[in-house]
Formats: C-alpha cells, sequence, structure tokens
C-alpha cells in the first residue's frame, strides 16, 4: 500500500508526477554470508534470483530505477538488457560486486548527463584540507583517532610523525572502490509517468504495465534556461560499512563527495531539483543523516570528532527531507541478518519545495517476524517513493 502524505502540499502550475524505486539487491557474493540456515539453499542461487529481484521491480512500475550491490559481471547479460526491453536506459558504476546502477524510462526523462563518481577522491579532499587547516599537526589529535598508536611506537615518534602515521591510516581506509551515480534527467514534454491520477493514495500495489515501452530517446535541442524546472538531479549511493572498517567518517566523507559533485553539476540552475537515493548505511541517528537533512555537520561532531581527515565543518547547499519519514513521520525499522528489527539504513532524500513526496510503500510490518531473502532475494527492502515535481512557478 501507498502512503500518503499526512498534509496538503502547495499548489503548483503544471505539476509532473513519476515514481522513483531504490533497492540494494544483494550481490551474489553476499549470499554466501550470513543466511546458512535463515532461508532455503536455492533461495541464493543466481537463477532464481534474477528472476525474482526482476519481477518485484517491474511490479513498481517505476520512472526511476537506483539499484546498489549490483554485479558487474550481470549488468550485461541481464539487467541492461532486460531493462531496454522494458523502455528504460540506464549506468553501471562500482568494482565488480558491489556496483551501483541508475535506469530511467526513456518515455519519460531524457538523460542530459550523467558521472559516475569514485568515492576514493575523499582521499585527495583530505589532503587538500589537511594542506589548507594544517589541523592534521595538532599534536593533541592523535590521541582521538580511531587509529590509536600502541604504546611503543607511540614513545619512539616525534608528533608530527604520529600525526602522519595516524592521517595516512584514516586515508587507506577511505580507499572503498566505491562508486555513485549522478545522472541530471530532463521530464519530456507533453508525457505523463506511469502513475495514474490517483496512485500517491492507491489502496492497492501497483501493477505491471504488459505494453512495451520506446527504446529510443526523443531528440531534443539543446539545454536551455526555460527548461530548468523539468530538470532533476537524480543519484544513487552505497556507502561503504564492514567490520573491518565501521567507522562513520568514512561514509560521511563519501556522502560529502557526492553532494560536491550534485552542487557542482547544479550550478546555475536556480532552486535545482535533487533527489539522493540509496544504502547510506547509516541510522537515523548517525552524522550522515545529520548532514543529509540539515547540510550541516560540524568537525568536532561526537560520530567524527579527532578524525584527522576531517578538520573542518562539512556542508552542502541543498534543503533535503527524507521521503519516507516526510509522509510516515518517522523512519522505519526491519529484520535483516539479526534476530530483532534495526533502524532502517536507505533512505531517499529529496528537494525541498519544488518536489513533494506524495507517497511511498511502508516496509511490511511482517518483515518484523521473518527474514525477506526467501520472498524478496535480497536481505535489503525496497524503498518506493512517488515524487510530484513542480514544473512552473508556484501559483499563490
Amino acid at each position: 500500500r501507498l502512503g500518503a502524505a499526512p498534509t496538503p502540499e502547495p499548489k503548483f502550475l503544471n505539476v509532473g508526477k513519476w515514481r522513483l524505486l531504490t533497492w540494494n539487491t544483494l550481490a551474489d557474493a553476499a549470499t554466501r554470508n550470513g543466511f546458512k540456515g535463515k532461508c532455503p539453499g536455492w533461495a541464493l542461487q543466481w537463477p532464481y534470483r534474477k528472476d525474482n529481484l526482476l519481477k518485484h521491480i517491474r511490479a513498481y512500475d517505476a520512472d526511476i530505477i537506483c539499484m546498489q550491490e549490483v554485479d558487474k559481471k550481470y549488468w550485461n547479460n541481464h539487467w541492461r538488457n532486460s531493462f531496454q526491453s522494458l523502455g528504460y536506459e540506464g549506468e553501471y558504476g562500482g568494482s565488480s560486486t558491489y556496483g551501483c546502477a541508475i535506469f530511467y524510462r526513456v518515455s519519460t526523462f531524457r538523460k542530459v548527463r550523467g558521472e559516475v563518481i569514485n568515492l576514493d577522491c575523499a582521499v585527495k579532499w583530505a589532503e587538500e584540507m589537511r594542506r589548507k587547516y594544517g589541523r592534521g599537526m595538532r599534536a593533541s589529535l592523535y590521541n582521538n583517532s580511531p587509529f590509536m598508536l600502541p604504546p611503543a611506537t607511540k614513545h619512539t615518534m616525534s608528533d608530527k610523525e604520529k600525526l602522519n602515521k595516524v592521517f595516512q591510516d584514516e586515508c587507506r581506509m577511505l580507499k572503498c572502490g566505491r562508486r555513485a551515480i549522478i545522472f541530471e534527467l530532463e521530464r519530456l514534454p507533453h508525457t505523463s509517468s506511469s502513475l495514474s491520477s490517483s496512485s500517491s493514495s492507491s489502496s492497492s500495489m501497483p501493477q505491471h504495465q504488459q505494453q512495451q515501452l520506446p527504446k529510443t530517446i526523443r531528440p531534443m535541442g539543446p539545454p536551455d534556461a526555460k527548461r530548468n524546472s523539468a530538470r532533476v538531479f537524480v543519484s544513487t549511493v552505497h556507502l561503504y560499512k564492514s567490520d573491518t572498517r565501521p567507522w562513520p567518517f568514512i561514509r560521511l566523507l563519501q556522502a560529502h563527495m557526492v553532494m560536491q559533485r550534485i552542487a557542482a553539476m547544479a550550478k546555475g540552475h536556480p532552486n535545482p531539483r535533487v533527489v539522493v537515493a540509496g544504502d547510506f548505511n547509516s541510522a537515523p541517528e548517525s552524522s550522515v543523516y545529520r548532514y543529509m537533512k540539515t547540510g550541516h555537520v560540524n568537525a568536532n561532531d561526537a560520530d567524527i570528532k579527532g578524525c584527522s581527515v576531517i578538520p573542518c565543518d562539512l556542508t552542502h547547499p541543498f534543503a533535503l527531507r527524507s521521503a519516507y519519514a516526510a509522509v510516515l513521520g518517522h523512519e522505519q525499522r526491519y529484520r535483516r541478518k539479526q534476530t530483532t528489527q534495526t533502524p532502517v539504513v536507505e533512505y531517499v532524500w529529496c528537494s525541498v519545495g519544488p518536489m513533494s513526496p506524495l507517497g511511498v510503500v511502508p516496509i511490511p510490518n511482517d518483515s518484523a517476524e521473518k527474514f525477506a531473502v526467501e520472498k524478496l532475494s535480497s536481505d535489503h527492502q525496497p524503498l518506493v517513493v512517488d515524487i510530484a515535481h513542480q514544473l512552473g512557478p508556484t501559483h499563490r
């Protein structure tokens, strides 16, 4: 069921509607860990999973599809071909296993440009900030770093050597090989998405439309300022977290790299429409969540205090809100590999003002009682949001 937004949004002139889905579809390599005895072996096999994942994605009939943990080996021979036959175009970015992908319906959008961002660029940023702020040379800094030096080493090194060692260790942790994708898309004129007029508050799940959609992008002229309001910057991310690299500063800097790049791409666009969707590997109380929601995290934030790679406050210029929190009034919880529910780590962040989340597909309550892998073929839940996209000035 689609949950409707609790309060009415401002009236817009010429409002476009479209649907976005984001889903961590569980990398094939990840099915070998943590699921023994929790679901049947056949449910983890790729021949079954690929068809089941595609079935669920098609059922939501989204105009934009963001995916995480996409295996490169399955990109050409499954994902790209499957979605092209359904009227989508897309792009892949990432390593051989934990890649990301974005697809868009070509009858609804055209791609103006797209970029794949290597999130290891956070290392270069940290080096530049260290030269600018010099905080990495403060003698007290290494005492608060997550990379504490062994006592024997600490007593044989100068303060400068200690700080250099900590900084290099933190930079090494930033090299995760993750990618993010950013698309600048433009709504095509005189088209409507798959959404019906009542889809934002529909009482039933959207059904897959059997009609095949066009495979070619409608030719259009060069971009101009008059069409800026039809543009939307869409990004998908999968921020890094593992048992060996649990530190929040890694994900926070990766998120910052994405938002900096979106800001650079959106420069010159007044009041740009921005959507950032994906697996942030960060709970609602995290610094990553605060950064996305408020556009600011202080360098002395508890999550990152003492990190030599973040010597300054982090900011981004966009007013964003979580679509699920905006519609439901809170972020949800669900069960993954744990025996109890855990906070959601996936989000759809939307611009405040020119875009409004009309409805979401809530995570089912039964996700607390059983593992989803057998049913969904992933240990993550898909997030689905209906979005109203203002294409003209506000009606007063």
